[in-house]
């Protein structure tokens, strides 16, 4: 019957081409497994299983669906009965007139996309970066504006921590370096240490008349409650913290000053004492710049991977640059808008290379696909190529625009990151369309020296 050649003309035709896409894909989004950042990393593999569960359920539950509706919920003996909708003549009649006038300033038009691309990419490097958690936030949520009333008042709420070990750290020499350094650190860096509290800061203020020796030490130990004791010294005395209370900082600022302050340990160091700046400072700042750095990494190795993968499919170097090349161009327009917008990259967006690569391949291999599948019919370049655009055009912008607007949910967001986000990933969605349905023609057309019908579409096996 006819419904079931027309599902068998599916699968045959569509899955190969499909699948192909769903592959690339996910070697785009593999890119994300280097980061350094189990949270970047998991999101990858969250995108990867969401996308062949996407791919399963329109193989699988979709056809299946329209497969029964055609076959039981239809009278084939009724003439008008399962009629498939009408076409789009005006958006079929849009994009092939789009495609002629590319075609026919294809050197231009490609020759504007690079300069873009190349400006983007300077554009790019004056990108700022957003680290600071603060930004993220509804400004007038009560939470903030309470921590910043109470760093108002208190001078500080963060906090680094000199953590200093030596196996006789209540000898002389040691305390009096311990001391030393407490005050030292202070009036190294007034502009940013607030103040600072040691064990031996805490014997000057408490002990009248007393000298910095070791039994006074061991004697005011002893004396101390062991809840307060604790946070100072281990039971083994051998470890000891002194605590930094710091201005408040950007991400850039405090990597600076734990650099600095490294540096000043290392000019005043004492031979058996090992001091190391820690704390949850030091970590948030490893981690915001793990979250924000490797963007080019990610997006190199992205195409890297995407070209690899279609290069082994599809055992050809055109149909493996094709794709990859007009989704390589956005990420410099991306860039680029980012720059003129004022944008900073955030943990949110640093991860868009990887996305554009791995939604925009589809849009260029299913183009592709269809543009050679069209050749195989004996069609000339550029008629293949319009008959591509117009019809295959038509559900990749109907995709791209869905996903715009599912998108477009995020721009309501009250947490700024949610909403820049947001922005940058439907200006990217605009531009994979954009690279697809503009840049991929006169590429394609450009690069296809083959003129016969031989050139036939991958049906691999």
């Amino acid at each position: 019957m006819r419904f079931n050649r027309i599902f068998r003309n599916t699968y045959k035709y569509m899955g190969p081409s499909v699948l192909i896409a769903m592959v690339a894909t996910i070697l785009g989004f593999t890119a994300l497994f280097i980061s350094p950042v189990p949270m970047i990393a998991d999101f990858g593999k969250t995108l990867t299983l969401g996308l062949a569960v996407s791919f399963l359920a329109a193989l699988i539950i979709l056809t299946t669906n329209l497969y029964i509706r055609d076959k039981y919920f239809c009278d084939h003996t009724a003439a008008k009965a399962c009629q498939l909708p009408p076409e789009n003549k005006w958006l079929e009649t849009m994009l092939a007139k789009l495609t002629k006038l590319v075609l026919s300033k294809k050197f231009l038009i490609l020759t504007i996309c690079l300069a873009i691309t190349v400006w983007g990419f300077f554009g790019d490097t004056n990108v700022g970066v957003q680290t600071d958690i603060e930004t993220f936030m509804p400004q007038d949520t009560p939470e903030l504006v309470e921590i910043r009333e109470f760093r108002d008042l208190m001078g500080s709420t963060d906090q680094l921590a000199i953590m200093v070990q030596g196996s006789d750290l209540l000898d002389d020499k040691n305390l009096a370096w311990v001391d030393t350094l407490t005050t030292g650190v202070e009036n190294q860096f007034p502009e940013i240490i607030d103040s600072t509290v040691s064990i031996t800061g805490l014997f000057g203020e408490t002990v009248d008349n007393e000298t910095l020796t070791k039994q006074n030490m061991s004697d005011f130990l002893d004396d101390l409650p062991e809840t307060q004791r604790k946070l100072f010294i281990d039971e083994d005395r051998q470890t000891t913290i002194i605590t930094l209370n710091i201005a408040r900082l950007e991400n850039d600022s405090v990597k600076t000053f734990i650099n600095d302050l490294n540096q000043y340990l290392a000019d005043n160091e004492l031979q058996g004492i090992e001091p190391t700046v820690t704390g949850q400072a030091v970590i948030d700042a490893e981690m915001l710049s793990a979250l924000t750095s490797g963007r080019m990494e990610m997006s190199l190795l992205g195409i890297g991977l995407v070209f690899m993968g279609l290069l082994f499919i599809y055992r050809s170097f055109l149909k493996a640059i094709v794709p990859v090349f007009p989704i390589s161009l956005i990420i410099g327009w991306s860039g680029g808008a980012m720059y003129l917008l004022g944008l900073d990259y955030t943990p949110l967006t640093a991860t868009m290379g990887a996305l554009i690569i791995g939604i925009g391949t589809e849009f260029t291999i299913l183009l592709m696909e269809r543009y050679f599948e069209e050749k195989a019919k004996g069609a000339s370049k550029e008629e293949a190529m319009v008959t591509t655009v117009s019809k295959i055009g038509q559900p990749i912008l109907a995709s791209g625009l869905t996903t715009i607007g599912g998108f477009s949910a995020l721009l309501f967001s009250d947490f700024l990151i949610l909403r820049e986000f947001g922005v940058v990933t439907l200006l990217n969605i605009t531009f994979c369309l954009i690279s697809a349905l503009v840049v991929l023609p006169p590429l394609i057309i450009m690069l296809d020296r083959n003129k016969t019908k031989s050139v036939s579409a991958v049906n691999p096996a």
